[in-house]
């Protein structure tokens, strides 16, 4: 890949307002909307890394359309969504993510790891 491309992370955030009185009901309704959110950008492949349930790396270039649909759905299910450019910043990260370390790299996106701990004595 010669030119960088432009990698975001995208965070989905569960709804303010509860779908329901009742725990139960909501919660269900929850981890439905929450799941199908993320599902979004199954269809990019290689070009979303999943860091955590609800938080991934995205090839903006790749996956706008995915990115797109993600934005309506999240808008019209009450998600909420944040969508942050990774920039000329090199960004941080702790040893244990060497995927996103990957990930970033392979799109030209300066990374820098912070130290191990090191043990207590």
């Amino acid at each position: 890949m010669n030119e960088k491309s432009n990698a975001v992370l995208v965070a989905l955030c569960p709804p303010e307002q509860p779908f329901s009185d009742d725990t139960e009901a909501h919660n269900r309704k929850l981890i439905d909307v929450m799941e199908r959110a993320g599902s979004c950008l199954e269809t990019c492949g290689d070009d979303a890394l999943r860091l955590s349930k609800f938080l991934f790396l995205v090839d903006q270039d790749s996956c706008f359309g995915e990115i797109v649909k993600l934005i309506a759905y999240c808008n019209s299910n009450g998600v909420r969504l944040l969508i942050s450019e990774v920039g000329e910043s090199p960004v941080l990260l702790s040893p244990t993510h060497q995927a996103a370390k990957a990930f970033l790299e392979e799109r030209r996106h300066r990374v820098r790891m912070t130290k191990r701990p090191t043990q207590a004595a």
